[in-house]
């Protein structure tokens, strides 16, 4: 091989079709961990998660029961996309109102768009 050549394992190869296909199965929602916690930048538009009143600055505190404080991106990854139309409840605590609650999310196909449209 020449020096312009370099491996891609198959979860990074995964992830770039993903981004080149525009689309993933999932709950819908950008997320980043901050101080241990999973908080949701935005739930991205007309998706599940949006549908089910998932808002921005939400804390996602456990999945399907198990908690998720300081699990790393990739294993939040895995737990919430999944295959269409399968459920995933996530407990979900509220900064504003301070109160954890329960949210069913059913997975939906995620269109991945560069620029929303209004």
């Amino acid at each position: 091989l020449d020096p312009h050549t370099a491996y891609i394992d198959v979860k990074e190869q995964k992830s770039s079709e993903e981004e080149f296909r525009g689309n993933f199965e999932g709950i819908g929602v950008e997320f980043q961990i901050v101080n241990d916690t999973i908080t949701v930048v935005s739930p991205i538009t007309s998706g599940p998660s949006e549908a089910v009143g998932i808002i921005s600055g939400d804390r996602i505190v456990k999945i399907d029961g198990i908690n998720c404080v300081k699990w790393k991106s990739d294993q939040v990854i895995k737990k919430l996309r999944g295959k269409k139309g399968s459920e995933v409840i996530l407990s979900i605590y509220r900064p504003s109102i301070k109160t954890v609650s329960d949210y069913k999310v059913i997975r939906d196909k995620i269109n991945l768009y560069s620029v929303d449209t209004a």
